[in-house]
């Protein structure tokens, strides 16, 4: 995977979403993703796996999940 467009690691992941994409990742919008993301219902996850794989899918909660750490 490219790291521009899958960040290896946690703080290139940050970097990509709260500075190229202007996106604050506030306590709310992480429970959100993390909660979208991790539903196995969920119409917005089987998208992303489909577009991203799920390996990607389980590398992005953890890192939702790292951010929330840190707050």
């Amino acid at each position: 995977m490219n790291d521009e467009i899958f960040p290896k690691h946690y703080e290139s992941w940050k970097s990509c979403i709260t500075q190229k994409c202007k996106i604050p990742l506030t306590e709310e919008f992480i429970k959100n993703r993390i909660s979208i993301l991790a539903d196995e219902d969920s119409i917005e996850r089987s998208k992303f796996i489909e577009l991203y794989g799920l390996h990607w899918t389980n590398t992005v909660i953890s890192y939702f999940k790292q951010s929330l750490n840190n707050i």
